[in-house]
Parts: structure tokens; sequence; C-alpha cells
């Protein structure tokens, strides 16, 4: 005696069509319940949705701003006539990124704008409850979202507050505190290059004095004068020598004259103008170019005949254009 009743196939047509019939098996199933129950269905979905109006409308609203940095590294050279090409650079980003987000940029907006006391309002918790370094982990996790913007030296800063005025606040906050940084970074190793130089510049001021001065004390004139005007010359040099470097750095020096005569002869673009000669004689603008450059702080002071000190020093003013010429008879 043998079943009759055959297996239901698992692959194949018939398998697809034997899912296929369980499925609208199911579905009907479903359509059956719901017709039946349609009111108790119809209250979930009305509960559902005003819960959720509710929740919605008892939670503060969320305000956002942002503000958009650029970072890129310093450019130690100029970049007057050419436009910089400076390659993606993803460490120096990823460096600014974190930076950005650490203490050291945000701390002082923490404390500049009293972060911790408006974390304590927000919180409902007593004043001082909340310290900075607190604030600062909580702000920076809750409050502030730092999103590249991708293969771009654009990073926004987004901040978020309960108020849109504090939210801006946050943000501007930030990109200033950051711009700041970079500004201290930079005048940080700049001033630490003057100190070298003033050190440099008092050295040789000894070492050129005591010489002259021993010589004239010894009635030594004619190599007291070779000496003084040897250190004078010299300075001639050097500032000569960095006119042709900014020249090359502005891109212009493919212009200068290939033989030394033609570069006496001012064979290059543009000039460099100092105090006292022909083509500009007011001694007295070195007040002016004094109050720029602010020379003190190589040790290079102005006396009350507007003549620098030590003696062998220079200023100039540097111009590029083609036509700055020291006289033009045309």
């Amino acid at each position: 005696m043998s079943d009759s009743s055959a297996p239901t196939p698992t692959y194949g047509y018939a398998a697809s069509t034997a899912n296929a019939g369980e499925a609208t098996f199911h579905v009907n199933d479903l359509w059956r319940v719901i017709k039946n129950r349609w009111p108790t269905s119809v209250t979930i979905l009305i509960l559902v949705m005003a819960t959720g109006f509710v929740v919605t409308k008892l939670q503060p609203k969320i305000y956002e701003s942002s503000a958009v940095l650029r970072v890129e590294k310093e450019n130690r050279d100029l970049q007057v006539f050419q436009t910089s090409y400076e390659s993606f650079d993803p460490v120096f980003f990823q460096t600014e990124f974190e930076l950005i987000q650490s203490k050291k940029v945000l701390n002082p907006v923490i404390i500049k704008l009293g972060v911790a006391n408006r974390l304590c309002k927000v919180m409902e918790l007593p004043e001082g409850s909340i310290s900075d370094d607190q604030a600062f982990m909580i702000f920076r996790k809750s409050y502030l979202q730092v999103r590249p913007f991708r293969n771009t030296k654009l990073i926004e800063v987004v901040c978020q507050s309960t108020h849109p005025e504090e939210a801006a606040l946050y943000a501007n906050a930030i990109t200033d505190a950051y711009e700041e940084f970079r500004r201290s970074e930079i005048t940080g190793r700049s001033d630490s290059g003057l100190k070298v130089l003033d050190g440099e510049v008092q050295k040789q001021k000894k070492l050129v004095s005591e010489a002259a001065a021993k010589l004239f004390a010894a009635n030594n004139y004619r190599e007291y004068l070779e000496l003084h005007g040897l250190s004078v010359q010299l300075t001639e040099a050097l500032a000569e020598h960095w006119h042709a470097r900014m020249r090359e750095e502005l891109q212009v020096k493919l212009e200068d004259s290939s033989d030394l005569q033609g570069i006496l002869d001012q064979g290059y673009r543009g000039s460099r103008y100092s105090f006292g000669y022909p083509a500009c004689p007011d001694l007295e603008q070195q007040v002016q170019l004094c109050e720029l450059l602010d020379p003190a702080r190589i040790g290079v002071e102005l006396s009350e005949e507007f003549q620098l000190h030590p003696e062998q020093s220079t200023s100039a003013i540097i111009v590029h254009h083609p036509e700055a010429k020291y006289f033009n008879a045309n």
C-alpha cells in the first residue's frame, strides 16, 4: 500500500507557485483581521500620531548655526604674480580638523562666553555646578559638530543651541579662536626669528664699534675710515641681496640684467627707495617708516636727526612696478 500524497517541491516552478500561494493566504488573513477590527486599528494609529505630535511639541527647538573655515599651511613665500597650486595635504588637514575640537581652541571660547554657566541654566542646575573642563566635554559632545568638505581645504563648524543667536555666537567664536591660535603660532615663530636677529645685530654692532673705537683712539684714522666704509658698504650689499631675493619671490627676477654693470645701472624691474637719497631726500619720512616696521624689535633705533643706529643699518621701500625708477627724464 503506497502513500498517494506527493511531497511539496522545494525548488523550481512548483516551489515558487507554492510560496506565492502561501503569501497570498497571509495577506488575505491580515486583511480579514483589519476589516473585522478596524475600530481598534484606527484608534491605535491615532494614539501613535497624537503621541508623536505631543512629544515633538514638548521638546525644545534646536537651532543650528555654521561657519566655514579655510585651513591652509603658512605660506612663507610671496605669491603675487602667480597662483598657488599647493596640493591637498590630508595629514595637515586632519591635524587642523582635530585642533578645532581641542582644548587649545575651545577652552578660550568656553571661558570667554561662560559656557559652563549657560549649561547650568539649560540643565537646571545651580550655578557653578559644572566646571570649565566638564563644560568642554559636554559642549564638544552635544553642541558641536565639525564637518570636512571632501577633498577641499574647507571645514564647517556647526553649533547647536535652543536659541539661534547663541548657536551663531558659538560658531563664530570658535572660528575666531582658531584663527587667533594660528596667528599666535605664526607670530611666535616670527618673534623667535626677531630675537635671533636682534642678538646678531647687537653682536656685530659691538664688534664693529669696539674695533673702530680702538683705531680712532690710536690715531689710525685711515684704518678707521676703511673699517667704517667697509661696514657701511656691507650693509648696502646685504640690502641689495634682499632686494634681489624679493624680486625672485615676486617672480620678476627674470627681467634682471645678465651682467653686473646692467644691475648697477638699475637693469631690473622696480626700485629700492631709501630716504635721504636724491630720489626721495626727505629724511624725516624715516619716522613713518619706523612706525610701520618697528625696528626696535631688532635693536635698531632712530635718532633725533632721523638717522638709524647702529650706523650699519639701512631701510628702504621696495616698489616692483615696471615704471618705478629713481629718475625718469621722459
